[in-house]
Protein backbone atom coordinates (compact mmCIF):
# COMPACT_ATOMS: atom_id res chain seq x y z
CA UNK A 1 0.00 0.00 0.00
CA UNK A 2 1.68 3.56 -0.89
CA UNK A 3 1.82 6.08 1.70
CA UNK A 4 -0.60 8.44 0.35
CA UNK A 5 -3.31 5.69 0.09
CA UNK A 6 -2.40 4.90 3.30
CA UNK A 7 -2.99 8.26 4.81
CA UNK A 8 -5.90 8.85 2.71
CA UNK A 9 -7.49 5.79 4.41
CA UNK A 10 -6.23 7.23 7.81
CA UNK A 11 -8.09 10.49 7.27
CA UNK A 12 -11.39 8.58 5.85
CA UNK A 13 -11.37 6.86 8.93
CA UNK A 14 -10.77 8.78 11.44
CA UNK A 15 -13.69 11.26 9.95
CA UNK A 16 -16.21 8.09 10.09
CA UNK A 17 -15.24 7.82 13.43
CA UNK A 18 -15.73 11.14 14.62
CA UNK A 19 -18.91 11.12 12.40
CA UNK A 20 -20.25 8.24 14.02
CA UNK A 21 -19.02 8.88 17.59
CA UNK A 22 -21.08 12.56 17.56
CA UNK A 23 -24.20 10.74 16.27
CA UNK A 24 -24.31 7.60 18.29
CA UNK A 25 -21.90 7.51 20.83
CA UNK A 26 -17.83 6.33 21.63
CA UNK A 27 -18.75 3.17 22.62
CA UNK A 28 -21.09 2.14 19.82
CA UNK A 29 -19.81 -0.97 18.19
CA UNK A 30 -19.94 0.91 14.78
CA UNK A 31 -17.60 3.17 16.18
CA UNK A 32 -15.20 1.18 18.11
CA UNK A 33 -14.79 -1.41 15.16
CA UNK A 34 -14.01 2.15 13.00
CA UNK A 35 -11.10 2.81 15.59
CA UNK A 36 -9.98 -0.38 15.63
CA UNK A 37 -9.19 -0.24 11.86
CA UNK A 38 -8.01 3.33 12.13
CA UNK A 39 -5.57 1.65 15.03
CA UNK A 40 -4.07 -1.10 12.63
CA UNK A 41 -3.47 1.70 9.79
CA UNK A 42 -1.80 4.02 11.91
CA UNK A 43 0.81 1.34 13.06
CA UNK A 44 1.36 0.28 9.63
CA UNK A 45 1.89 3.80 8.53
CA UNK A 46 4.25 4.31 12.01
CA UNK A 47 6.38 1.42 10.76
CA UNK A 48 6.44 2.28 6.63
CA UNK A 49 7.76 5.39 8.22
CA UNK A 50 10.15 4.41 10.40
CA UNK A 51 11.35 2.14 7.28
CA UNK A 52 12.07 5.00 5.28
CA UNK A 53 13.76 7.15 7.70
CA UNK A 54 16.54 4.31 8.47
CA UNK A 55 17.23 4.17 4.55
Amino acid sequence: MSDIKLLKDIEEHREMMIYLANTTSFSHPTVVDISTKLDLLLNKYEKLSSELTIK
